[in-house]
């Protein structure tokens, strides 16, 4: 039996241990993404959900992004899918996009989360941030990524960040997490990060299409985080049962303030 998604007005006050997706929202072609070890799948997307299932996070949160079978968004659907009962799904939206969210954005060929069928009663809490008029689309990111960290942060008894690759938008915020992130609570939030790269089409001079990859922060070749995050973080270890050879990080790796 499947059910739709309902999707109603955040009420919680307590997230608990909280999981926060961030990456790419399009592009990603996950069924081509396999896990260099044989040792579990050769799906990423069930590992990286093994990974997250056996930390038994109460919430997970992103930022509205739409569901797309390309973006970091399909593993949110996923989890959807595979977590226990109970627990809770918590997306942060403009209130002047809500709408889209829900029911979809007909001229990008979207699904909305409301049309999405889950196999489990699934109810994702929404939170319509309102945001100031006038502001340029990055203006209006940066707030709303400053609003989400504040009120997760204020509502969570643990915080992890999983970054699944992602551009500009990421690195940005992963060079200026100290604007996001209390220095009273900066060495208790964890970082993990797996670098799932994009691909997509671009268009050259002469009006033909080639193909692009791209990996954290838009970048062409593998970065290391540790590149882009500020200084105080280190790598404190290594989830070596996922492993992708295109990496420069190799693994799912975790980073932490010291």
């Amino acid at each position: 039996m499947t059910h739709n998604i309902n999707i109603s007005e955040n009420n919680l006050s307590y997230y608990g241990k909280t999981l926060m997706l961030r990456g790419f929202a399009e592009f990603i072609s996950w069924k081509h993404i396999k896990n260099s070890s044989d040792y579990h799948h050769t799906c990423i997307v069930r590992d990286i959900i093994k990974v997250i299932k056996a930390n038994n996070f109460q919430t997970i949160v992103w930022d509205g992004d739409l569901y797309r079978s390309d973006s970091f968004t399909h593993l949110v659907y996923e989890l959807m899918n595979s977590l226990p009962q109970g627990t809770e799904f918590v997306a942060y939206k403009p209130n002047t996009t809500s709408s889209k969210f829900i029911y979809g954005d007909s001229k990008n060929c979207e699904l909305g989360w409301y049309q999405l069928k889950t196999n489990k009663r699934i109810d994702i809490l929404l939170n319509e941030v309102v945001l100031p008029d006038g502001l340029k689309w990055f203006e209006k990111n940066t707030l709303l990524t400053k609003y989400i960290y504040s009120d997760i942060i204020d509502k969570s008894s643990k915080l992890s960040v999983f970054y699944i690759g992602g551009g500009k938008v990421i690195s940005n915020e992963m060079q200026n997490l100290h604007e996001y992130i209390p220095e009273s609570i900066r060495s208790k939030v964890k970082l993990r990060f797996l670098d799932i790269p994009r691909s997509s089409f671009n268009i050259d001079d002469d009006g033909f299409p080639i193909a692009a990859i791209q990996y954290l922060g838009n970048s062409s070749e593998s970065i290391d985080p540790l590149d882009v995050l500020p200084n105080g973080y280190v790598m404190t270890k290594e989830n070596t049962n996922i492993v992708l050879n295109f990496s420069k990080v190799k693994y799912l790796v975790e980073y932490k303030y010291n």
